[in-house]
């Protein structure tokens, strides 16, 4: 169960929005990569407790994407 699937994992309320559809800005709103490569934030929030999710959004998450991080940065 996550916010992206419609329902809060907390409170289990359906009351959820995003900002996915919207203009993204702001420096929360991105992940930088590397110095020229960087993805968008897609914020999900249940409005009946504040719970919130962030995703990277989906057109952003390519495998050369995928392939810069793994280059770049430290598996856990």
């Amino acid at each position: 169960m996550s916010l992206k699937e419609d329902t809060c994992p907390k409170c289990s309320s359906t009351e959820i929005y995003t900002n996915n559809k919207c203009n993204p800005r702001g420096e929360r709103g991105q992940i930088v990569i590397s110095g020229w490569k960087w993805m968008w934030i897609d914020l999900y929030i249940c409005m009946q407790c504040g719970f919130f999710e962030e995703y990277v959004n989906e057109k952003d998450f390519d495998e050369k994407a995928k392939a810069k991080i793994k280059e770049i940065w430290k598996r856990v």
